[in-house]
């Protein structure tokens, strides 16, 4: 995958952090789905927002996948929506809105 945008960056931020997508994440929650995704090293929020966090988190990645492909790729797992396939298409049909700029 090649480098995503700025702004790409930051609708998949908005996007983990909404309380009005399919499931709402708290920081501790948002911490977990980023370990589940593979991110290694996820900053200390210390005073930063949940989106501030999304957003740092999604920045940089180790060896040849991005933290943000490891994200998109999560994201569109059924895996994480164990007994919901609505939250699981809904999240398909939001990265495909967030992702056409790209193609």
């Amino acid at each position: 995958m090649t480098e995503l945008d700025a702004n790409t960056i930051e609708e998949i931020a908005a996007f983990l952090t909404s309380s009005d997508g399919p499931r709402y994440l708290s920081e501790a929650k948002l911490r977990q789905f980023l370990k589940r995704a593979g991110i290694e090293e996820i900053p200390d929020a210390g005073t930063m927002t949940r989106r501030d966090l999304a957003r740092q988190a999604l920045s940089g990645g180790q060896g040849d996948i991005s933290n943000a492909e490891r994200v998109i790729r999560r994201l569109a797992d059924p895996v994480e929506y164990p007994g919901d396939k609505a939250a699981h298409a809904e999240t398909l049909r939001e990265l495909n809105n967030i992702l056409a700029p790209e193609a």
